[in-house]
């Protein structure tokens, strides 16, 4: 099997963009909305479309460590610089969280504890708020679940990387369709978890949420088929026929089926629909055609996007607090702006905070030989 790619895929980069903004999107409305309005459709909708976008996060993860890795490699400098990437970051959206909730004993909703730090809160600076369905929501950042699962991926990565590599084209493809049809059956049995719907709108159990949602290990599905996806594409192996099918074929029996079983409006089922979107949008790269993502600054914006995941639910949190209940069309007037004012308070935090602490993960440079004495 060939395997040559080039060496980055820009646009996979400024894909991050309308993804962050769609999460941000989802979280504004969801604090500035009255409880009330929470219920409405429009609401429902831009929340699947934020709940997608986790599931495109999660296999775009995958595609792209798996695409920019390469054998030999060393596991501790992998680790090094995901931990370099995700706890400088982390650990000081939650000392802001945090710090809000101690002056002002206010916290997200469905949040516990008052002005005081629990086991929820520590939890989450640990990152393993997303193995108890108790905890996941909780803390001064309950949109840090996700990094629960990313920190479990990361840990795997490598050993998922060696395994992957030693699969034939035949059984990658294998692989594809049994982790594919896994994360399409998954949410039946979830299902079944007994137990009081959160909302009328959302038809679904708290414990039944964590499980299908939360949990990492069912998350690790999504991951490990966007590894696949991209070992498929590196080998020459992604049949177009595939892109076809789940974009205009399957889309609509799955859209039913969001209807029929509310599990499916989680966001997973969609995992192979994100998988045809990121191999289409790499190929623009690869075949070097022009493309809206690529562009040096929605690629600068990309790279700042986790700074933008990470800080924007405490800032939205301290501007509700700030700015009091609204109603009318201010809420998502304030949503709408958002949109443009978080990325600017983040993407400094992006160039003078993250960017210059990745050069501690970067291997030191081997000092050139000294040069020889001129009567050696």
């Amino acid at each position: 099997m060939s395997d040559e790619r080039p060496a980055s895929l820009p646009s996979l980069t400024g894909l991050r963009v309308p993804l962050s903004l769609t999460s941000l999107l989802c979280h504004a409305l969801y604090v500035f909305c009255p409880a009330e309005d929470l219920t409405s459709v429009g609401l429902q909708a831009v929340m699947l479309v934020a709940r997608i976008g986790v599931t495109c996060f999660f296999v775009l993860s995958g595609f792209v460590l798996t695409w920019s890795a390469r054998p030999g490699h060393s596991s501790s400098l992998f680790w090094r610089r995901r931990a370099w990437k995700i706890l400088p970051n982390h650990v000081l959206a939650w000392t802001i969280g945090m710090g809000f909730i101690l002056l002002t004993a206010v916290r997200p909703p469905y949040s516990a504890g008052g002005g005081k730090v629990t086991s929820a809160d520590i939890s989450c600076l640990l990152l393993v708020s997303g193995w108890w369905p108790a905890q996941h929501d909780g803390g001064p950042n309950p949109s840090m679940w996700t990094l629960t699962c990313d920190v479990f991926f990361y840990a795997l990565f490598p050993v998922l990387f060696v395994a992957l590599r030693r699969l034939s084209g035949r059984a990658l493809k294998s692989a594809w369709l049994v982790v594919a049809g896994v994360i399409v059956v998954l949410p039946l049995p979830m299902s079944l978890i007994p137990g009081p719907p959160l909302t009328e709108s959302l038809g679904v159990n708290y414990v039944s949420l964590w499980a299908c949602f939360v949990f990492p290990l069912t998350r690790l599905l999504e991951f490990v088929l966007g590894m696949l996806t991209a070992r498929l594409l590196q080998t020459g192996g992604w049949p177009l026929a595939v892109s076809r099918t789940l974009t205009l074929g399957l889309l609509a029996p799955m859209c039913a089926l969001v209807l029929l079983l509310p599990h499916y409006g989680l966001g997973p089922l969609f995992a192979m629909h994100t998988a045809a979107l990121i191999v289409a949008i790499a190929r623009s790269d690869i075949e070097g055609r022009a493309s809206m993502l690529a562009r040096p600054r929605v690629v600068l914006l990309g790279h700042a996007s986790y700074a933008l995941y990470i800080y924007h639910f405490p800032l939205l949190l301290i501007a509700a607090h700030w700015i009091g209940p609204v109603s009318g069309p201010w809420p998502l007037t304030l949503s709408m702006g958002s949109l443009v004012v978080m990325p600017l308070l983040t993407l400094p935090v992006y160039w003078y905070f993250e960017r210059p602490l990745l050069r501690y993960s970067r291997p030191a440079r081997p000092r050139p030989p000294l040069p020889a004495p001129a009567d050696a």
